[in-house]
């Protein structure tokens, strides 16, 4: 069990120029992933947006735990597939709000389909980044 409180830095490089990419790195992990502006915001539409990044955030919590909770139980899955659609509007007062979330999941070859399902349920329920999300979320799930 590790010891909490846990700490995870993220270091951000970035010019001036919104047709640039900028770069994002984490604990010194060795390749830095590239973001920038999509091209609806005149970006150059070449790397990861922030929105991307916010959906692979969830996506990535909720699996990593949810592989954590599988071995636990003891069951096992051959592949996890997921996507996020992440909505975008303007606000009451002109901003921007991510206005919901739509989050899909399919399990091929679940040793036990009905567990394994389960404990997604609960995986979704408990995930850090979906409980910090205040945000309409919208779960699918396929287990086979």
């Amino acid at each position: 069990m590790p010891k909490f409180p846990l700490q995870f830095k993220t270091t951000v490089q970035s010019s001036c120029a919104i047709s640039e990419t900028w770069k994002i790195s984490e604990n010194g992990v060795q390749a830095p992933i590239h973001c920038a502006l999509p091209l609806e915001f005149k970006g150059p539409g070449n790397a990861y947006t922030p929105e991307g990044l916010l959906g692979a955030s969830l996506l990535s919590c909720i699996i990593g735990a949810f592989k954590l909770h599988c071995e636990k139980s003891q069951v096992s899955f051959g592949l996890l597939s997921g996507d996020t659609i992440i909505v975008m509007d303007k606000d009451t007062t002109n901003g921007l709000s991510i206005t919901s979330i739509d989050i899909h999941f399919q399990i091929e070859q679940a040793s036990d389909p009905e567990k394994v399902k389960k404990i997604l349920e609960t995986t979704i329920k408990d995930c850090p980044v979906s409980k910090c999300l205040k945000t309409g979320k919208t779960f699918h799930i396929i287990v086979r």
